[in-house]
C-alpha cells in the first residue's frame, strides 16, 4: 500500500503527484431497452425522456444507435457521414433499408456540414409507414384530426429535440473537419504519454567526513539512458545525490518531451515545487535566516523546467515509497545509485 498523500507543487510548469491507495468502486447501471413501439413513444409520461434512434448509413459501423455519444463515435473520422435521427425504431430500420425517402438525411464533408431539413418524423401519420418485410401485422393508420392537443404538443417537442440533437452532432463533425490541416484525413494524435523516469541518490556513510555518494537514473531494463555514476564535488551527501539524479534525468530527454520523474526524496520534490518560490523572494535565505543549502542544484533544475515549459512540455514529479523490495523502478534506481557510490576512487567498502 502506498502512503495516501497528495499535493500540487507551486513551481511554474510543474505537476506533482503522490501515489495513493484507494479502493476500487464499482457502480452498476441499468440500461433501458432500446426497443420501443410507436404507441409507447406517443403515450410515454411527460417526465420520461423520449427514446431516439440514430440511423447511420455511412460511418464506421452502419446501423442504429440509441444515444448521441454512440452515434458521434461512429461518425468520428468519417469524411462524408450519412445519418438521420428518428423517434421510432421501425422508421429508422425502414430508412436504412431504403424504404423511406432519403431527403431528410444529413451528410458532412471536410469543407462543410449540410444540416438536414426540419424532421417531422413523429408528426407524420403512421399510415405513411411502409409494411415491414415478413410482418403479418399492419399498423393501423392514425387520423391527424383525432390527435389530442396535448399529444400533438408532446410530439412536436420530440421533433424539436430530434432536430436539436442532430444539429449538435453535425456541429461536432463540423468542428472536427475545421481542425484538419491540408493533407490530413483525421485529427492529430493525442499527446504522447510522458516518459517515466525513476531517480535515486545514495550516500555511503552519509553525514560522515569520508562519505561517498552516487547517482542512479532508471528508464527501463536495458535502456541505454540508465545512469550509475559517482557524485561529483567535495560535498558528498544523500540530498545532493538525489537532486543531481533529477538533473541527470532531465538532461537525458529532449526538451519537447513530457517527463514524469519518480523519486523517493521528499526533500528534493518539496525544494522544487513548494519551497523554491519563497526562497527566491527572500533571495535564497531560509526560514532560519541562513543561506539555502544546495542552491546551485535547485536553481539548475528550476532553469531546466522553465526551458522545457517554453518548449510546451510538462515536467511532472511523483513521490514514491522507498525500499519496497518489489523490484519496482525505484528499487532499480537505488541499485544504480549504490553502485555509483562504490565507483569513487579509493573506496574501500
Amino acid at each position: 500500500m502506498e502512503e495516501a498523500r497528495s499535493f500540487v507543487g507551486a513551481g511554474a510548469g510543474v505537476n506533482v503527484f503522490r501515489k495513493e491507495a484507494s479502493a476500487t468502486q464499482t457502480t452498476s447501471q441499468t440500461v433501458p431497452s432500446s426497443s420501443s413501439s410507436s404507441t409507447s413513444t406517443a403515450t410515454a409520461s411527460s417526465t420520461t425522456k423520449p427514446q431516439q434512434f440514430w440511423a447511420i448509413k455511412v460511418g464506421k459501423t452502419p446501423g442504429i444507435y440509441t444515444s448521441l455519444p454512440e452515434a458521434r463515435a461512429q461518425l468520428a473520422g468519417t469524411v462524408k457521414p450519412v445519418v438521420k435521427c428518428f423517434g421510432v425504431r421501425a422508421r429508422a430500420e425502414a430508412w436504412l433499408r431504403g424504404d423511406l425517402e432519403d431527403s431528410g438525411s444529413s451528410q458532412s464533408s471536410n469543407t462543410e456540414v449540410q444540416s438536414s431539413s426540419r424532421s417531422r418524423t413523429t408528426l407524420e401519420s403512421f399510415s405513411s409507414l411502409p409494411q415491414l418485410a415478413g410482418s403479418k401485422r399492419k399498423l393501423a393508420p392514425e387520423k391527424p384530426a383525432a390527435m389530442s392537443i396535448a399529444k400533438h404538443q408532446k410530439m412536436s417537442t420530440l421533433a424539436t429535440r430530434e432536430d436539436e440533437s442532430l444539429s449538435a452532432l453535425l456541429s461536432a463533425e463540423k468542428t472536427h473537419y475545421a481542425n484538419l490541416k491540408p493533407g490530413m484525413d483525421s485529427l492529430p494524435p493525442a499527446r504522447p504519454e510522458p516518459v517515466i523516469i525513476f531517480t535515486d541518490g545514495s550516500a555511503l556513510g552519509n553525514g560522515k567526513k569520508r562519505a561517498v555518494a552516487g547517482v542512479g537514473v532508471w528508464f527501463g531494463h536495458g535502456d541505454p539512458r540508465n545512469i550509475s555514476e559517482p557524485l561529483g564535488g567535495p560535498v558528498q551527501t544523500n540530498n545532493r545525490a538525489e537532486l543531481t539524479a533529477i538533473i541527470r534525468a532531465i538532461e537525458s530527454v529532449e526538451e519537447k518531451q513530457d517527463i514524469k520523474i519518480c523519486s523517493d526524496s521528499d526533500y528534493s520534490i518539496k525544494c522544487i515545487t513548494q519551497w523554491s518560490p519563497t526562497w527566491i523572494k527572500k533571495n535564497w535565505v531560509n526560514s532560519s535566516g541562513k543561506p539555502v543549502e544546495n542552491r546551485d542544484l535547485i536553481e539548475t533544475i528550476l532553469n531546466y523546467i522553465e526551458g522545457r515549459k517554453r518548449k510546451g512540455s510538462k515536467t511532472i514529479f511523483e513521490w514514491v515509497k522507498a525500499h519496497t523490495n518489489t523490484k519496482s523502478g525505484n528499487d532499480y534506481a537505488d541499485e544504480l545509485a549504490t553502485a555509483g557510490s562504490r565507483m569513487h576512487t579509493g573506496y574501500l567498502g
